[in-house]
């Protein structure tokens, strides 16, 4: 039996409460295209002082994109091990593998390319971002019941004047 990732879809919790936040609240969900060949990870970020995000990274690879209010996403599969996509509240993508078939194939973890496409939008109280990861290099196992992935998102917040985190 096939895993369905369509619309599912949960809201992340504080990292070091565990507890859903009060305000600045966000959401995230999942789907595969229907050929399978791309994962579409879609994320509201809800802030109340969006005059405050840091958004300094303007060029995809940038090693300082972790440092901005940011979107990270960490992906295993059956046969690979592990992704890692960073993308910042200005749409700039920062992707590595640390899977040594990748790695021995690219030369660097940093090296990994796979087209990941982000689409960014800012709007009056929130940022919103929709993610689209090529699977290609995900192996061909899942993701099923039997064969699952393991999908791990965060969110990065600097617009309070602090890291908070939150992850799903």
């Amino acid at each position: 039996e096939e895993f369905s990732l369509l619309n599912f879809r949960e809201s992340m919790n504080d990292m070091i409460t565990g507890q859903e936040p009060d305000k600045n609240r966000t959401s995230v969900s999942f789907r595969m295209t229907p050929d399978n060949s791309n994962l579409v990870v879609g994320v509201i970020c809800h802030e109340s002082r969006m005059e405050n995000i840091i958004a300094k990274a303007t060029e995809n690879d940038a090693p300082d994109i972790s440092s901005d209010d940011a979107i990270e996403i960490l992906i295993d599969t059956p046969e690979r091990s592990y992704f890692k996509i960073t993308v910042n509240s200005n749409g700039a993508v920062l992707d590595e593998s640390q899977d040594a078939t990748i790695v021995a194939r690219d030369t660097l973890p940093v090296l990994w390319n796979p087209g990941v496409k982000a689409s960014v939008r800012r709007e009056k109280y929130r940022w919103t971002a929709e993610i689209l990861i090529p699977t290609k290099d995900f192996g061909t196992l899942g993701p099923t019941k039997v064969y699952p992935w393991g999908i791990n998102v965060g969110r990065i917040r600097r617009a309070g004047g602090q890291a908070d985190c939150f992850a799903l």
